[in-house]
């Protein structure tokens, strides 16, 4: 999960197709996310949990920053795991995200210590 974030913090789509199970995974030009206008800026691991060696859950929220305003992408992702590597599968999205009301005063979710006003909120 984390190589994946990273990946989409990265934008680097070419990791995310290899990393997205073979039955589920969009055309490779639908990964190009060179134009978007999102930064990544944190990842939370809710949880996660092992249905048996092959299936997998966890549970996550991103945060991103766009205009200056703070978003959060909270989701489960389901993995299944072939020949001992891990494959994103599918995943379901929370009602919870969306844009984050009030954010300028919150800790910023970059973990810098500062509030998200004086942090990351200045990337665009």
């Amino acid at each position: 999960m984390r190589s994946r974030y990273t990946a989409f913090a990265l934008a680097d789509g070419q990791y995310l197709f290899h990393s997205w199970h073979e039955s589920t995974r969009p055309d490779l030009g639908s990964l190009d996310l060179t134009d978007d206008p999102q930064h990544w800026i944190g990842l939370q691991i809710l949880g996660h949990k092992l249905s048996d060696e092959q299936h997998g859950e966890v549970e996550f929220i991103a945060y991103s920053c766009v205009g200056g305003a703070l978003y959060q992408l909270r989701e489960r992702s389901d993995f299944l795991c072939e020949q001992g590597k891990w494959y994103y599968v599918s995943g379901d999205i929370h009602p919870q995200s969306g844009k984050i009301k009030n954010a300028a005063n919150l800790p910023c979710p970059c973990l810098s210590g500062k509030k998200f006003k004086k942090c990351c909120a200045r990337l665009d």
